[in-house]
């Protein structure tokens, strides 16, 4: 026993025995347990100290901070959306409940206040939801799945980007469902001790880079952007749901994103190039 684990009240000491090996195995540094609450119900962190929930998170959902090249698909609509607003729009999560968002991870870890033990959605669940928005991209590789589900079967764009997050975004890999998290093995051992689970900060946040198996052709790499109360957040209403706009080209809180190119496929070529909008003539124009 350390000096300092002797200062540590029993529970908390106990908590750290456990915590200790599994962190040790992920390369993970243990974190400062005088800053972390160790109750009957829960573990959580003081407010002032998140040491442990973002090396959690970092270890399973790696952030991207640097510019990074992404590609963004899109339809024949979506791109004439984008070229005449010269902005990309974040959608609510809500829109993509019924299709595994925020509750395979709420399931696979235990999250009893956003779904039941049947999996029904909690309204904790619905409100997290309806704060959360999303902007899609993948990584920049040939792709007939994403041509054919979201390139309008060849009919619509590959938009690339160049991609930096800003203070207000995360620009996450998305976590396939399948292989066990570090959260759910340092909480499955908290468990096996008798001891409550370690509740992460973010939560809401960290299920939304988590999607079931079946998505994993996506490869999808998310950014995505929280809405607080009082936040001053620069959502709009589209018709009847909000959505988080980016323009592209500007030094955007949430994130910069550069367009470098336009893939097509059944286009002519030419058409688009003479008929790309003056925020961008000269971006090069590429047939798939």
């Amino acid at each position: 026993m350390t000096p300092l684990e002797a200062t540590l009240p029993r529970r908390s000491y106990c908590a750290l025995q456990i915590l200790k090996p599994i962190l040790a195995a992920a390369g993970v540094p243990e974190p400062d347990m005088r800053q972390i609450y160790v109750g009957q119900r829960s573990i959580r962190e003081f407010s002032t100290y998140d040491g442990l929930s973002r090396a959690i998170l970092d270890f399973d959902m790696p952030e991207t901070r640097a510019t990074t090249i992404l590609d963004h698909y899109t339809t024949g609509t979506g791109f004439k959306g984008i070229m005449s607003s010269g902005q990309l729009w974040l959608s609510p999560i809500t829109l993509r409940l019924n299709q595994g968002e925020l509750d395979t991870f709420a399931l696979e870890h235990g999250l009893q206040g956003y779904v039941d033990a049947k999996g029904s959605h909690k309204p904790a669940l619905a409100q997290a939801a309806a704060d959360l928005f999303y902007l899609s991209f993948t990584q920049p590789q040939p792709s007939e799945h994403l041509w054919d589900v979201f390139g309008e079967r060849g009919n619509g764009y590959r938009l690339r980007f160049a991609v930096t997050p800003g203070s207000a975004g995360q620009l996450r890999a998305i976590r396939y469902h399948g292989q066990t998290t570090l959260l759910r093995k340092v909480n499955d051992a908290l468990a096996s001790a008798g001891l409550p689970r370690f509740i992460l900060k973010q939560i809401s946040r960290v299920g939304a880079f988590y999607l079931p198996l079946m998505l994993q052709p996506e490869n999808e790499t998310r950014l995505l952007a929280k809405r607080f109360p009082g936040g001053n957040a620069p959502t709009i209403s589209v018709g009847s749901h909000d959505v988080w706009p980016i323009t592209i080209g500007s030094a955007d809180k949430t994130a910069e994103l550069t367009l470098i190119e336009v893939g097509i496929r059944r286009q002519d070529r030419a058409v688009v190039q003479a008929n790309l909008p003056a925020w961008c003539p000269t971006i090069p124009v590429i047939t798939d």
